[in-house]
């Protein structure tokens, strides 16, 4: 069996986890209150808190629906190795090797393409968040990158990489090769 990892960006997942645990708190909280002191508004206040409590399980589960459903669309069935790169500028990204980060070789890419997460469409402040898939020999690897340039530019690094054993052609990447001082 193929050992690698799945790891998304679960910022939003665990916005709504502390939402939901934040309004149960409330509404047992409210509800104290209301038995102890027999006064109507708390009741009122606690009804308010399980809105709030269903309208936070509501987006959980929508979220993890989208999640899903970027899974089982995606082109490549394996299970993931997730690289976020988001907080690396272009040169740290190709300075890394693929076999550092991932323990896995450029010999041992099989597909690579730079695509679009859908899920990602659906964070609240979304800014164009890309990847890059790899299909290798152990796996699938899923490397996020902050935006559609530095997508291409890590797609061409590596398919130059592969082709080249190693050394990478620099018409390949275009007008990047300046931007990122090879």
């Amino acid at each position: 069996m193929k050992t690698v990892f799945q790891v998304f960006d679960s910022a939003n997942l665990d916005r709504c986890r502390f939402y939901i645990g934040m309004t149960s708190f409330l509404v047992f909280f409210f509800f104290f209150i209301a038995m102890i002191l027999q006064d109507s508004f708390w009741l009122i206040l606690a009804g308010i808190a399980i809105l709030g409590w269903l309208a936070a399980m509501a987006f959980w589960l929508r979220k993890r629906q989208n999640i899903r459903a970027f899974l089982q669309a995606h082109p490549l069935h394996e299970p993931y190795c997730c690289i976020d790169t988001t907080v690396f500028s272009e040169q740290e990204i190709l300075s890394a090797s693929l076999d550092r980060l991932t323990a896995c070789t450029y010999s041992e890419v099989i597909r690579i393409f730079h695509n679009d997460n859908p899920w990602e469409k659906t964070r609240p402040g979304y800014k164009g968040l890309h990847s890059v898939s790899l299909e290798t020999q152990k796996g699938a690897i899923l490397v996020r990158v902050s935006d559609a340039q530095k997508a291409e530019l890590l797609t061409r690094w590596i398919r130059g990489k592969k082709e080249d054993n190693g050394t990478v052609r620099l018409e390949e990447l275009g007008n990047w090769s300046v931007k990122t001082r090879f």
